[in-house]
């Protein structure tokens, strides 16, 4: 769910043209990066367990896209 959201993000921005093409795995990469401190893995898996770990990478995410739109030439890093 993880991937599959910061994947979706990235190429929502790059469809609307905020990011180049091979910042779209950069923002992959910084998602999970980010996230790979954070226990998103239950000993149970439930639908709720991973809607939330879909909301929380599609924030991450735009946050950090947010925060990379600021930086200068647009760099994005976790």
């Amino acid at each position: 769910a993880v991937v599959t959201a910061a994947k979706e993000t990235a190429l929502d921005a790059f469809i609307d043209k905020r990011i180049g093409f091979l910042d779209m795995a950069h923002l992959v990469e910084a998602t999970l990066t980010k996230l790979s401190g954070e226990s998103l893995t239950d000993a149970k898996i439930t639908l709720d367990s991973v809607q939330h770990a879909d909301h929380l990478a599609r924030q991450t995410a735009s946050e950090i896209l947010t925060a990379s739109m600021g930086a200068e030439h647009g760099n994005i890093e976790a």
